[in-house]
């Protein structure tokens, strides 16, 4: 009993003293805690999602309105502003110490005539504070709603708040739609250009937006007519401020087509590399490998949770399934360790996890697959029974009837003799 009161005042303290320092709070220290929030919730549920597979990463997505279903009346704005309020913090406090970074993909400030769409105020003056004084990072990604205000989007322009203190960009008047623009990168050995960009589409539309004195340009979006930023950032205060300014409704992001988040097979890797940009993570020198263990994180889950319904499905046929659940489980250690290695940056040591994981999955596999052979051996043997001796019975019946006739006596036949009275 004294072994389990000193246990529990252990756990105790240690909770005390992690909600003190911020780490409860914030969750685990290696990861990017990161606040996303996006118009219309096709683009939430699809990016962020995205962007938390990294296991570096880890994302709350908070959906805000658009004025486009408010204003045709298909949505209450009101029941949504409802909705984002429950996502997002109730204080300056609560924001810093759970996030590392606020994402602001494609998200309005609100809509100049219709006030029931609307951005907290309070809020923004968070996200510079939190910049300036509290060591958060913050994301303006793509999209009219982003830095086109005023313009062609409809949108209140994010320039007029006091968050355009801190963003590297000038939001513009609108979107630029003069042709396909080429990726540029200012210095072409930045660790973002070491992405396959040439497999990836041109951009078709961009934000006129201008870069600001101080602002580090990282790429441009260039056509034959114009060039424009297309990814800058600063560090200001005690954060950094990423803009990216390609809209999305162009072909090579979301809309119609849709090339680039359905082919091109990098995007992900870009998003992820974004929120590493944004918060001073160093993007991995090999990134194909980095890129083959994210899809092993990834593609693992997806392979275990087919594995314990095999097994479970085995197991209801009475077979003996605890070790092969036991070495599912020291799989899984290791996985969570190649995971551990992934977000020191140890991807080598991560990759070296995978492939030995690999080895103990073909042993699995095969062990599984014995297993459901042998539980399912009596179930083939019943079957194979049941099958046959219908057969047998089915044939003995017809033999019976059509080929030992005798046992059946004839009918007589009667005629009507001719000329009888």
């Amino acid at each position: 009993m004294t072994a389990v009161i000193t246990k529990f005042l252990t756990i105790f303290a240690a909770i005390l003293l992690a909600t003190a320092s911020g780490i409860l709070a914030a969750g685990n220290p290696g990861v990017i805690e990161v606040m996303y929030i996006a118009r219309w919730s096709a683009y939430r549920n699809r990016f962020d999602k995205m962007i938390d597979a990294d296991p570096a990463v880890d994302v709350l997505g908070v959906p805000m309105p658009g004025t486009f279903s408010i204003g045709k009346g298909y949505i209450d704005a009101e029941d949504l502003n409802r909705r984002m309020r429950i996502y997002m913090p109730r204080t300056l406090e609560q924001l810093v110490t759970e996030r590392d970074l606020v994402v602001m993909q494609d998200a309005p400030r609100g809509h100049p005539e219709i006030a029931e769409v609307y951005f907290d105020p309070k809020w923004i003056f968070w996200f510079v504070e939190g910049v300036r004084e509290r060591g958060l990072n913050l994301g303006m990604w793509g999209g009219d709603a982003s830095w086109g205000g005023g313009g062609e989007g409809d949108y209140p322009s994010w320039g007029e708040t006091p968050l355009d203190d801190v963003l590297p960009l000038k939001s513009g008047g609108g979107y630029n739609l003069y042709g396909m623009h080429r990726r540029v990168f200012r210095d072409p050995d930045h660790p973002l250009a070491r992405i396959p960009w040439g497999e990836a589409p041109l951009i078709e539309h961009v934000n006129m937006a201008q870069l600001k004195q101080g602002a580090i340009p990282v790429a441009d979006a260039n056509s034959r007519r114009n060039s424009h930023p297309w990814i800058a950032y600063w560090d200001i205060g005690t954060g950094r401020v990423l803009g990216e300014t390609e809209v999305f409704g162009s072909e090579g992001t979301t809309h119609v087509h849709d090339i680039m988040r359905r082919n091109w097979v990098w995007y992900q890797d870009f998003l992820i590399y974004m929120v590493y940009i944004s918060t001073g993570r160093p993007i991995p020198d090999d990134v194909h490998q980095a890129h083959r263990i994210r899809n092993e994180i990834n593609l693992y889950a997806s392979r275990a949770s087919l594995m314990i319904s095999l097994l479970e499905f085995v197991s209801a046929f009475g077979a003996s399934t605890g070790e092969l659940f036991d070495q599912l489980e020291y799989m899984d250690s290791m996985e969570r360790r190649a995971e551990d290695h992934f977000r020191e940056g140890d991807y080598g040591a991560a990759a070296e996890v995978f492939d030995e994981l690999e080895e103990y999955w073909r042993d699995l596999d095969s062990r599984a697959v014995e297993a459901k052979e042998r539980a399912l051996s009596w179930v083939y043997i019943i079957e194979w029974t049941s099958v046959t001796s219908m057969g047998l019975l089915a044939g003995i019946i017809i033999w019976a009837l059509m080929v030992r006739r005798r046992l059946y006596r004839e009918v007589g036949i009667t005629r009507i003799a001719h000329g009888s009275t």
